[in-house]
């Protein structure tokens, strides 16, 4: 993820139609100068589908089963989607640091009982990423929400494994940590005036700060050469003013936990 344009709280709805432009003219600009991936680059990488548990409310305890994708793709070192950082468009390479645009998108929920409903929001930026071995490596970025009114910004910086091991094994492995900005911060753990006044919960304006240290761990097994399955889960603990939330400390909790099976094809 990362940002584009960088402004002021009371001109961010002016910026804000445009805060997604820079990203992708570098897109452009770099693919016109980097040449196409050559015969050897495949696409790779797993895709599944099946039932995943995950928290109600940004903050609260109670859990709901949906049915959800996993998928872990790559394609030579010129593209990457993956469940966990969204599609990086790879425009710039340096040994083994690559550059560019990162698009995620976080589907709606709710905030905690009584609050209001957080809407569906993508998030474009950069994502840089130092490929330390074939199947290791450490990122950063950071990004601002786009589509909507109240965008926040946030930053990440992390680490993260892709392996086999043994012929039928395979997993992937990552851990970040989450930066968001004050708008970011008010959207999923603030509450208004209009909300304390209808709800238990007292006024809470955040500011900027960590906001989650997050983990992953999924482990798939093949039980042909395509076909299998991918078991694993996702781990938050949530920071700084994000755990100081009011929504946190009445009903809620600072550890966020998401259980999932999938039925996996590996390519």
């Amino acid at each position: 993820m990362g940002t584009a344009v960088a402004c002021s709280p009371p001109r961010a709805n002016v910026c804000a139609p445009f805060a997604w432009i820079v990203p992708w003219l570098v897109c452009v600009v770099g693919l016109a100068l980097w040449p196409c991936p050559g015969a050897g680059e495949d696409l790779t990488g797993i895709i599944g589908v099946g039932p995943v548990s995950i928290p109600r409310y940004a903050s609260g305890q109670d859990h709901r089963v949906s049915i959800a994708p996993f998928y872990i793709i790559g394609w030579g070192e010129r593209f990457d989607l993956d469940s966990f950082n969204g599609a990086t468009l790879w425009v710039a390479k340096l040994g083994d640091l690559k550059l560019g645009p990162n698009l995620t998108y976080a589907p709606g929920i709710y905030r905690a009982p009584g609050l209001d409903h957080i809407s569906a929001r993508p998030t474009v930026g950069v994502r840089v990423e130092w490929d330390i071995t074939p199947w290791f490596d450490v990122f950063t970025g950071a990004g601002r929400e786009i589509l909507v009114p109240d965008h926040g910004a946030t930053a990440n910086v992390g680490a993260e494994a892709l392996y086999e091991f043994g012929s039928r094994w395979y997993g992937y492995s990552g851990a970040r940590l989450i930066w968001g900005n004050a708008l970011y911060q008010q959207n999923y753990f603030g509450v208004s005036s209009a909300e304390a006044a209808h709800t238990s919960y007292p006024v809470y304006s955040p500011g900027a700060g960590l906001s989650q240290f997050a983990l992953d761990q999924y482990l798939g097994f093949k039980f042909t050469e395509h076909w299998g399955m991918v078991a694993g889960f996702s781990y938050g603990r949530l920071l700084g003013p994000s755990a100081d939330s009011p929504t946190v400390a009445l009903g809620g909790k600072p550890n966020q936990w998401l259980y999932g099976v999938f039925l996996g094809y590996k390519f």
